[in-house]
Order: C-alpha cells, then structure tokens, then sequence
C-alpha cells in the first residue's frame, strides 16, 4: 500500500517519504538527513532499516513509520542494508571513507609521488592554496561536520575556522588572500548560500544573493564578486554577484559550470564534458575553446596557475 522513496531538495538535503500508492499522497519520515545511502522495508511493514551520511560518516536506523520512533544501529559505516526474503536476515554494506591531502613536487628532475600533509583517522579535502597568504583552506569532518579549517603550506598550525554544525564545501581564496568563499546550506537546509570568511576579522558573512541555488564559487579578479554557477529553472550558467550590493550579472550562456577569473576581463570556464572555453567578458565574440573535449572532460578538476592550466585526465 506505500512505498518508501527519499527525496533531495538540494545537494545538501536528502530525506525519506512514505507515498500512499492509491493517493499518492506522501508524509515526510526523516527530517534533516544529509544524504541517504539505502533503505529496506521490515517483514512486519512497520519499520524501516536505513542507512545516512553526513560528512562522509555513516549511521544506520531502525524507523517505525507507525510511530515515528527512531533508534540506531551501533555499526561503523552501515550502508545499503536489504532484507533477505527468505530468512530475514539483514545484509548490508560496511563502507568507510577516508580523504587525505597530500601535495606533489612539480619543480624537480626527478619524478616524485604525492607526499601527505594532512592524513588521520577523519577526512580532509576540497583544498585551495593561496600564494598570497601561504596558507591552505580545506573542510575537514573532525567536529563531525565538514567545516572550515585553514593551514599553512606544509598542513602545520591547522586552525578551526567556522562552527557552523553544518557540512560545507568547496573552500576558495580570494586573489589578494584576505578572504575566503564557500558553500553551505541556509538554516533549514532547504537552499545553499555563499559564506565569506574574513582572515583578519575571522568573522563570517553571507553573500547577498538574489538566487538560492549556487554551485563552486570563485571570485572575480578584483575580489569584488563571486563568480558561481546559477540554477534557474530555465538554465544553468555562471553569474557574477557583487559582493556589496548583491546584484547578479549573467556570464555566460552555454550551460557553463566552473568558472576561474584569470583577468580583469578573461573568463576561463567549463561546461558538462565539452573541453576548456575562454570567454572576453568585454568582447561580444563567442567563447573560444582553448581545449579540446577529447582530451579535457573534466568539469570541476582542474586549476589556473601561472604555468598553465594543470586538469584530470580520465
């Protein structure tokens, strides 16, 4: 008579409905679950077993959709669990992740393997170094949530530098080294916003953005602006926010993802797949493709530096 199904309102949002198949009508079970990583019905029809993530840790739950009632299941990285029909014993995944960041020697004559400069036992990524403030920002789960944390080059004098108890991503410096942006879901978890943290002040600040859904934010060459993706409705493409007065300035008009300022003007970016474009944001030419989609698919891997652009190649 139902079926469990989950439902995502944003990349940070992830939750379970139980949907009446006669009227289709559909009531909310869990509430404020960040991504959900497998659900499996009990013989009784009562109660489900279901496993969720935030920030990269895993927990399971016994739910009793009659009640509401919820306890956990004491197993490190539970994940994907299914009832056996015949016997009703419960299988299920064991699944632990783990990121560590770690730089490469790209200056000597002889080749080099990546050397660790921030390994434990709980997970660090999404760095970005900023040549100007010698220093690394990254996310890092030791609070249990993935929040902001900031190192010199080396990954020595590791800081804490935001409390928000909630999971956030994708760290960027601005060009002179002052500030940080990032991305992380509003109160409810029901949009994102982009933060600002400001290295001399230490002191958070939101982005006065007319939109509620952004993607990987960097900023425009003079750091007045964050360039970012913007989902609408009808398109998906980067923007321009001022910083001081929030107003949104559409970029590009091909579908593009990730954008990097390289000057005042110059506009690297990346759709889905399709190579490496350039675009003269003074200029009414269309974009060039600087390089080929058969040798760059990357979307979001890859980094501007004065030596070139360095990308994955998969």
């Amino acid at each position: 008579k139902h079926i469990a199904v989950t439902r995502r309102v944003n990349s940070f949002n992830e939750n379970i409905f139980l949907v009446n198949i006669a009227t289709q009508d559909a009531q909310q079970l869990s509430l404020g679950e960040e991504d959900i990583v497998g659900l499996t019905w009990h013989a009784d029809g009562k109660r489900l077993v279901y496993a969720a993530q935030r920030a990269d840790k895993r927990q399971g739950y016994v739910l009793n959709v009659e009640t509401g009632a919820k306890s956990e299941i004491d197993v490190d990285g539970f994940s994907y669990p299914k009832f056996s029909r015949d016997s009703q014993e419960l299988f299920y995944q064991k699944r632990s992740e783990k990121y560590h960041l770690t730089s490469l020697e790209l200056s000597g004559d002889i080749v080099s393997v990546p050397f660790p400069i921030i390994e434990s036992t709980d997970s660090h990524h999404y760095p970005h170094y900023s040549e100007t403030a010698k220093k690394i920002a990254y996310v890092s789960n030791e609070s249990g949530f993935y929040e902001l944390w900031i190192a010199d080059a080396q990954g020595q004098n590791r800081k804490q530098a935001t409390f928000l108890k909630k999971s956030i991503r994708y760290p960027h410096w601005s060009h002179d080294g002052s500030r940080i942006a990032f991305l992380a879901p509003n109160e409810e978890e029901t949009q994102d916003r982009i933060y600002i943290y400001d290295l001399a002040t230490e002191k958070l600040s939101i982005l006065k953005s007319p939109h509620n859904s952004h993607n990987r934010p960097t900023w425009s060459f003079d750091d007045k602006a964050i360039i970012t993706a913007i989902y609408a409705s009808e398109y998906t493409d980067l923007h321009a926010i001022d910083i001081a007065s929030g107003e949104s300035k559409r970029l590009t008009y091909s579908g593009a993802r990730y954008g990097i300022m390289t000057s005042p003007t110059t506009l690297l970016f990346t759709q889905e797949n399709t190579g490496l474009w350039q675009k003269e944001l003074n200029s009414d030419n269309p974009p060039l493709n600087k390089v080929s989609g058969d040798k760059f698919r990357t979307t979001y891997s890859w980094a501007h530096t004065n030596n070139g652009v360095y990308f994955i190649r998969t």
